[in-house]
């Protein structure tokens, strides 16, 4: 792209949250050209401290965080895109490639633990075309990785999702490693997004996020649980941000027991258009995150959609954070038949429904309908064992990481657990 394109002035960028993790792409290129006098002396390449220079005005530089505007890119690559915490600078390189013929835009990364960033939302779309269901032309998509249902702690894993195996990487190395994350759960997550792609939460995060994933599908609908008891969990813990209502189906057959979840989650249209939050914006456009009016969440509009609820489904319990919820629940009480439980968030009352959600995760009887804001949440979700061995759900240090829609669907599943269906139990509507 630099030196045999044809393109006029070609401007070359390597892009990064880092210098060191540019110059991993721009220094071999350096290298190149140090090491081939005739490719050198060939196209006039001039070889600076952090840019390669022609004499047909042609550039190749390493740009850390955002690139200044105005830039013209012929070519751009981003590495470890994972680490990027919003797609600012991807925005500014695919504006820039306007005036160009041929432009192209290379983007390199494993996977991580920011379910909120522009990766995560790439390796969806990505998934989405290599299965067809998306168009994109223009789109080439490589991924290794494993699999749903794969064995991560077996070699056949190591393999599959290491294409440089006993090439650019040693297996020794990555069965030490491998052997580690088995013995140590700290680090696991570290070990699955490094070394076999997979999507975690945070670097402490309590639920297997991989395996919640692999639970949800956008097929699964409310309407596969008629006729099943409800209980809707409650968190108002912001005005600002977030608000989550989850409506928790279970179902019973043969003994065994399942459950549905089903979100919906608000934010005020001021925090979802803030460009703080992009990925606030994207969810609402894609329908999984409801705006409401000006800068706090309206608790009419949320006291509306749960009477809306209770009356469709029949539900007979709202679980909820008294916290900041004195107000809708006296309406809920006051026009629904739903009783209101008011759940203590202290590891003593959260603790077993905890505990539960993970067990249900692993054994795969939970589903969902994949909304990434809930995703994004549980992923996000830390605990910790006290003395007693219970577990308090807790968001990590990370102030911009939420937990409000995981934390209403544990305060739900904690009524849930030990409701007792009514015989009275009659949706309106269905």
């Amino acid at each position: 792209m630099l030196l045999a394109d044809g393109e006029a002035a070609a401007e070359i960028y390597c892009g990064a949250t880092t210098l060191r993790t540019a110059l991993e792409v721009w220094t071999p290129a350096k290298q190149m050209v140090r090491l081939s006098p005739a490719l050198k002396n060939a196209f006039n390449v001039e070889v600076w401290a952090q840019a390669l220079r022609t004499e047909a005005g042609s550039k190749f530089i390493p740009v850390v965080r955002d690139p200044a505007e105005g830039q013209s890119s012929s070519c751009f690559i981003l590495d470890e895109v994972h680490l990027l915490p919003d797609d600012k600078i991807i925005s500014i390189f695919r504006t820039g490639c306007g005036s160009r013929e041929q432009p192209l835009g290379l983007f390199i990364s494993t996977a991580g633990n920011d379910t909120s960033g522009p990766c995560y939302a790439m390796c969806e779309e990505a998934k989405m075309v290599l299965d067809g269901g998306v168009a994109r032309p223009e789109l080439f998509t490589l991924m290794y990785g494993i699999d749903p249902g794969d064995d991560w702690t077996s070699e056949e894993a190591l393999r599959k999702a290491n294409p440089g195996w006993n090439v650019s990487i040693f297996p020794e190395f990555l069965l030490t490693q491998q052997r580690n994350a088995v013995s140590n759960a700290r680090l696991t997550n570290s070990f699955l997004t490094r070394h076999l792609n997979c999507w975690v939460g945070t670097d402490t995060a309590f639920f297997n996020i991989s395996r919640w994933q692999e639970l949800g599908n956008p097929n699964n609908t409310p309407a596969d649980f008629k006729d099943c008891p409800c209980v809707i969990g409650v968190d108002l813990s912001s005005t600002t941000d977030l608000t989550a209502t989850v409506n928790i189906f279970t179902r019973t057959v043969d003994g065994e027991t399942t459950y549905g979840v089903f979100p919906r989650i608000y934010a005020p249209e001021d925090r979802i258009n803030d460009p703080a939050t992009p990925h606030y914006a994207q969810w609402h456009h894609q329908g999984f995150l409801i705006a409401t009016p000006g800068s706090m969440i309206s608790h009419r509009q949320v006291a509306d959609d749960l009477i809306e609820d209770i009356n469709r489904f029949g539900v007979q319990t709202v679980a909820f954070d008294a916290w900041g919820a004195t107000g809708i629940m006296e309406r809920i009480q006051a026009d629904s038949q739903a009783q209101c439980v008011s759940v203590p968030q202290t590891a003593q009352f959260l603790s077993p429904a905890t505990k539960t959600l993970e067990g249900l995760i692993l054994d795969g009887k939970i589903s969902h309908d994949g909304n990434p804001v809930l995703t994004w949440a549980m992923g996000n979700v830390v605990a910790h064992e006290d003395k007693g061995r219970n577990v308090k759900p807790n968001r990590p240090t990370d102030r911009k990481s939420k937990i409000d829609p995981a934390m209403a669907l544990i305060t739900g599943l904690s009524r849930a657990l030990v409701e007792k269906p009514s015989h009275s139990f009659q949706p309106q509507i269905w």
